[in-house]
């Protein structure tokens, strides 16, 4: 979902009689929220995930009879969008997934409003959102509290359905309808906790969490993946998949990686995409996958070994930044959602990583042009002028 902007939505292409003939009316969905204990409804995308939208065709009642209904035209479009950025903000690329379609009748509606997870603690200790939280320990018991907001249909917590992620792995959980527990051990380095909360009508709302491990019992061994975080438009972007001590067995998935960019090699179901180039260090036995997992995103999956072990750089994952790409509405996006590896002694450990976006940037370069003119006045003497800077843009 677009985070930046805040698109307010419409329903469109349905159609009522004016008099004389149909004519489409288009109106706004909203959403329902809670607001210092208050039911609010919302006009504009201010949330990551699912949430349940409405339309109001109450007003319309006095332009539908028996002899014209109220019609949505066969052939056409159901539903269309059109946003204005917040705050006077550019162009913003998003993805929206539309289900569950419903057509309510009269006042008793169904839950339309999102349960709300209050709180995401790890050993008595609540996360920072920062990501900024370090522990000394890899034993760790996760305690997510949650509630249904109050409101005319609320419908309560579906326990059954909470669920917690930790580093990408689904973890059974224990719990009801006010908060659940897990309790798994972690090795040293970066991980993440994703909480997904449902309520009795189906509304979801999940939350991730990021912190840190460094306990003095676990391994010394590192492994992490990134860049330098500078994109430019034309260039290359390379990432690292690097170990800190030394590592004998290295496994990592990255989800929602952006297919605008990479090399042009792959498609899918007839429809082209990107996916990034591979290479792994000299005597790494490493292989990799990357497939495409729906619109603009794809999924890398690789592995790394070394009997005698691995240290520093194991693998550089490339991806080519086309100069078409527009630096306003095009990110290079990816998600860490697990690094698991082993050192010489046997021990494991784990990271992940929460949602990456990387902007791109382009550079100007600025030459100098010297221009030569005789004096008016015949003279043996020549008399120079530096002209103004022409710019121009390098790819």
């Amino acid at each position: 979902m677009p985070r930046r902007a805040r698109p307010a939505k419409r329903l469109g292409d349905v159609a009522v009689w004016n008099g004389s003939g149909y004519s489409t009316k288009n109106l706004k969905l909203v959403h329902k929220t809670v607001v210092d204990g208050v039911e609010t409804e919302i006009n504009s995308i201010d949330w990551v995930g699912w949430m349940y939208c409405y339309a109001d065709l109450t007003d319309l009642h006095t332009s539908i009879t028996a002899e014209h209904p109220m019609k949505i035209r066969q052939g056409e479009g159901f539903l269309w969008l059109s946003y204005t950025p917040a705050n006077g903000e550019g162009r913003y690329n998003g993805t929206l997934y539309f289900d569950d379609y419903r057509v309510v009748y009269g006042t008793n509606l169904d839950d339309l409003i999102n349960p709300v997870i209050d709180s995401i603690s790890v050993n008595g200790t609540e996360l920072a959102k920062d990501g900024s939280t370090t522990l000394d320990t890899g034993d760790v018991e996760i305690t997510a509290t949650f509630s249904d907001p109050e409101s005319q249909n609320r419908s309560g917590i579906d326990a059954t359905a909470t669920a917690f992620f930790i580093d990408g792995v689904n973890i059974l959980a224990d719990g009801d309808e006010n908060a659940a527990t897990t309790r798994t051990t972690l090795g040293n380095g970066h991980h993440t906790v994703r909480i997904q909360i449902t309520d009795g009508g189906g509304n979801t709302v999940e939350q991730t969490r990021e912190f840190e491990v460094n306990a003095k019992n676990a391994t010394n061994a590192k492994v992490t993946f990134g860049g330098n975080g500078i994109v430019t438009l034309g260039g290359n972007y390379e990432m690292k998949l690097t170990a800190t001590g030394t590592v004998k067995h290295v496994e990592m998935t990255v989800v929602d990686v952006n297919t605008d960019f990479g090399t042009l090699t792959q498609t899918a179901g007839g429809a082209s995409y990107r996916a990034p180039v591979v290479t792994f260090a000299d005597g790494v036995e490493g292989s990799f996958e990357f497939v495409s997992t729906g619109y603009k995103k794809g999924k890398l999956v690789l592995t790394a070994d070394k009997a005698d072990g691995m240290t520093g750089d194991i693998a550089t994952v490339s991806f080519e930044v086309p100069a078409t790409v527009d630096p306003e509405v095009d990110h290079l996006k990816y998600r860490v959602t697990n690094i698991s590896f082993t050192d010489l002694s046997g021990k494991t450990g784990t990271d992940a990583y929460g949602y990456t976006v990387l902007d791109v940037t382009a550079y100007y370069s600025i030459s100098i042009g010297r221009h030569w003119s005789a004096d008016p006045a015949p003279s043996p003497s020549m008399t120079s002028r530096v002209s103004p800077p022409r710019m121009s843009r390098s790819s």
